[in-house]
């Protein structure tokens, strides 16, 4: 074996554990991931008690500290879906993890996108398969994240309720619900109890469906959260765009919490629009947002940093020409969702949100 397939079958990770509020002391783990479970799919922490789980190739693995506590054997299945095992079966991705407070939840590419719900004291035992929440296929890529939603009622009383919001793209799954193929962003419950695309858990606030979906490719890339917003990082049509969803919902109201811009990166004059990566991080008491861009023609690759007040006041800026119009509309290219206005070309233009690559010191 080459040195370079044993550094692909590597699996390193270097953290700082939190233990009763305290810093403790960081550790590395090294783990030489078997080549049958290559390539690594995703990586999830459970904040609650420091566990982490990976996904692989027909594996999932449960880590504790710098130890791997379990493994689970999810594939291949060759006869998953009767006639149509052919295309929707074999090996197992579990593209997807989301961690909430009581389960991990994996969407594979096995079963038509199949979700479920598993313990997480032990990855044996899966709880529950979801009827109709099917998501990811070996084509097209998610991301999801659970949220708790700050809900005013009818009589606006205030409580909160929590939620799975999930980000895809475009994907034609046999035995889903309506409208699943359209859908971009859509919230379910963290029971994945039977979900009605549009309608409950409050689907009248998040969930999003694409007008004309085969002319849309929506590349999710990054979601990430802060006290108040969740953030996609997404490339539309091989343009990167910054996505802010409210945590906040008047859930008598039908009026949506989805806003973006377009999010770019300025590389020595040349403008880099391909996302490839980001996360927020904390420098000095401020809180970044650090992108990792490319150019899928050229290949070359930057990173710009964005400060936290940047980043609100682009979307402000992106709201007082998108909301400044006689018709309170949206530019024709902008609006590709279901339920959003018209307008001639000329009116309510969205601001780029344009940075120059550097190394914030």
């Amino acid at each position: 074996m080459s040195s370079a397939m044993i550094l692909l079958g590597v699996f390193c990770l270097t953290l700082t554990m939190f233990i009763d509020g305290q810093n403790s002391q960081p550790f590395e783990m090294l783990y030489e991931n078997p080549s049958d479970n290559f390539p690594l799919e995703n990586m999830e922490f459970d904040l609650q008690t420091n566990d982490f789980f990976v996904s692989g190739k027909n594996v999932l693995f449960k880590f504790i500290n710098d130890t791997l506590r379990e493994t689970k054997k999810t594939g291949p299945q060759a006869n998953c879906l009767g006639d149509l095992s052919k295309d929707y079966c074999g090996d197992d991705y579990n593209s997807v993890m989301v961690v909430t407070k009581d389960n991990l939840i994996t969407c594979s590419t096995l079963k038509g996108g199949l979700c479920e719900k598993r313990s997480k004291e032990t990855l044996l035992n899966t709880e529950m398969s979801s009827a109709n929440i099917r998501l990811v296929s070996n084509d097209s890529s998610a991301v999801g994240i659970f949220v708790n939603v700050n809900v005013t009622d009818q009589e606006g009383q205030q409580n909160s309720e929590n939620i799975i919001l999930f980000a895809k793209q475009y994907t034609n799954l046999p035995l889903a619900p309506a409208k699943l193929k359209e859908s971009v962003i859509f919230s379910v419950s963290p029971e994945l109890s039977t979900k009605e695309l549009g309608k409950n858990h409050f689907g009248q606030n998040f969930d999003l469906f694409l007008r004309s979906p085969e002319t849309q490719t929506m590349d999710y890339r990054v979601v990430m959260e802060n006290e108040n917003f969740v953030f996609l990082l997404v490339n539309q049509n091989s343009k990167s765009k910054l996505v802010k969803i409210c945590k906040t919902v008047d859930s008598s109201s039908s009026k949506k919490a989805y806003e973006d811009i377009p999010i770019i990166c300025n590389k020595d004059g040349e403008n880099l629009t391909h996302v490839e990566h980001g996360t927020f991080v904390t420098v000095s008491g401020e809180k970044l947002l650090v992108v990792l861009f490319s150019d899928l023609t050229t290949g070359r690759s930057s990173v710009c940093v964005f400060k936290e007040s940047e980043i609100y006041e682009a979307f402000l800026e992106s709201r007082r020409h998108r909301f400044g119009c006689p018709t309170h509309g949206l530019q024709v290219t902008d609006s590709i969702f279901d339920g959003e206005m018209n307008l001639p070309e000329e009116k309510c233009v969205t601001v780029p949100f344009n940075k120059s690559n550097e190394v914030y010191n």
